[in-house]
């Protein structure tokens, strides 16, 4: 008998596998791989018409942008947004523009 590999539930007992979720019916896993049209209107949703925004640029050729880098993954830093009661993503993104709080 076939198992899903997720849930080891017999293939039998769930949907056809393209009439099916992309993930297992018993939430486990991946059951199978997403078609194109649904990887399309994911990244639709996620992103909407225009292309991701990267959060921070940096010119290795700009002092400025250097030290800067620097200033967002020292380890202080680091700490300062992740570690116990960090202040966050929100701090991380402000430190990689300059914007220390």
């Amino acid at each position: 008998m076939n198992r899903c590999g997720n849930c080891l539930a017999a293939h039998r007992s769930h949907r056809p596998r393209m009439e099916a979720s992309a993930l297992c019916p018993d939430g486990k896993g991946v059951y199978r791989e997403a078609t194109d049209e649904e990887l399309e209107a994911a990244y639709r949703a996620e992103f909407g018409d225009g292309p991701p925004v990267p959060i921070a640029t940096f010119h290795i050729d700009k002092p400025e942008d250097v030290a800067r880098l620097k200033a967002a993954l020292n380890p202080f830093n680091l700490s300062r947004c992740f570690g116990p009661d960090g202040a966050g993503m929100a701090a991380f993104e402000q430190s990689l523009k300059g914007e220390q709080t």
